[in-house]
């Protein structure tokens, strides 16, 4: 008996004293597979009234989206303005529509965040390809605003930007 008891505390206390095997690796997130990349260009917003700061409504903004497929890519137009009766667009996540491109179902789309800073402004790009098939992504476009009459600022972009989209 007293064998047995010296065996089975042996046993016990080499498995116990065993390197353990290492853990699994823990899951990671999935990166998003970019599918398409287009860029953000000519971008032109305008603010104001501004009240006496220089944190006022935007009431318009204009870019043009290109697809970097290669040569011979026409960009699409974008846009949009305050309605009548107020003073700002509406942001994220009203999305506007951008021109028509080659179909119904071959559409882009944006949203805009509320600048912060002052002269960044935040796009999100939609481009619905498909039923029930789309990508999107989102971008910071860095601008320059200065005075642009009837107590306004225009704010135009300083640097070509772009943006890789996913589903």
């Amino acid at each position: 008996m007293r064998f047995t008891s010296v065996l089975t505390a042996a046993l016990f206390g080499a498995a116990a004293a065993a390197p353990a095997a290492p853990a699994a690796p823990a899951p990671q997130a999935e990166t998003p597979r970019i599918r398409e990349a287009v860029r953000i260009t000519d971008f032109y917003a305008r603010k104001g009234p501004l009240n006496g700061t220089l944190d006022g409504p935007v009431s318009s903004v204009s870019f043009k989206i290109t697809p970097v497929r290669g040569n011979g890519t026409v960009p699409v137009s974008c846009s949009a303005t305050a309605a009548e009766g107020e003073k700002s667009i509406r942001f994220k996540p009203t999305a506007y529509p951008c021109e028509d491109s080659s179909s119904h179902w071959d559409q882009y789309s944006f949203e805009v965040s509320r600048p912060k800073p002052l002269d960044v402004f935040d796009i999100t790009v939609i481009h619905k390809a498909g039923p029930g098939f789309g990508a999107r992504g989102r971008a910071s476009v860095p601008t320059y605003c200065h005075a642009g009459g009837a107590d306004s600022l225009v704010c135009g972009q300083v640097a070509n930007v772009t943006v890789g989209l996913h589903r």
